[in-house]
């Protein structure tokens, strides 16, 4: 069974997930790093929503389901951060591609095959565009 995460430490996660996929493109393991670097997204939505649950209340039901979804647009949703995120993209073109990259990623990539510029253009994605703005956003 989960423990509660912190909002601090699904932050490290994300970071130290990045690390971790960058490594493991490094050692030529690129569908490793791809499948990996999809988490570090994944781990900053969550931070970012966590910040909806409020100390000494019992949070709704169905966010609490809808929370442990894997899908980056539904924690987009979650996140309240839609209309951000498209706002976003209008005005940045860069990150509106950057943000079409990450969205290939699902929880299911662990049974792809990634080549080495997939899994690197994934992890530059997120490196130079998603974290960055979802930094901005907690």
């Amino acid at each position: 069974m989960m423990a509660e995460i912190q909002k601090a430490r699904l932050i490290e996660l994300a970071d130290a997930k990045l690390q971790d996929a960058k490594l493991l493109l490094e050692a030529g393991s690129a569908g490793n790093a791809y499948y990996l670097a999809g988490y570090a997204v994944e781990l900053m939505l969550k931070a970012i929503l966590s910040s909806q649950f409020k100390a000494d209340t019992l949070p709704d039901k169905a966010l609490l389901k809808d929370a442990f979804t894997h899908n980056f647009s539904q924690l987009v949703n979650l996140c309240h951060l839609k209309d951000d995120l498209q706002a976003h993209q209008n005005v940045d073109a860069e990150f509106r591609g950057l943000w079409q990259i990450a969205l290939s990623w699902t929880e299911t990539s662990r049974y792809g095959e990634f080549s080495v510029n997939e899994a690197a253009d994934l992890i530059e994605a997120i490196e130079k565009g998603i974290l960055p703005w979802l930094r901005s956003k907690l």
